[in-house]
């Protein structure tokens, strides 16, 4: 065998072995990309922000607080 011929056999053995794996790489990222954009679908239950609003005996508690302040 010459080196020329030895050198085409090893690559394209090389090229067969390697076909499995990048074969079973391209599946997995394709269901990996499908299984997040299903979990962005699912919509999220988020808690208001910020304040309440108080109620009225809370508003007469902090008006009697400012009324020694000079404030009405």
């Amino acid at each position: 065998m010459t080196k020329r011929i030895w050198l085409f056999t090893l690559g394209a053995v090389l090229l067969v072995s390697a076909a499995p794996v990048v074969y079973a790489a391209g599946n997995t990222a394709a269901r990996q990309s499908s299984v997040n954009k299903k979990k962005s679908k699912r919509k999220v239950k988020r808690t208001p922000r910020g304040q309440k609003a108080p109620t009225s005996d809370r508003i007469r508690e902090i008006q009697d607080a400012l009324k020694p302040r000079g404030r009405p």
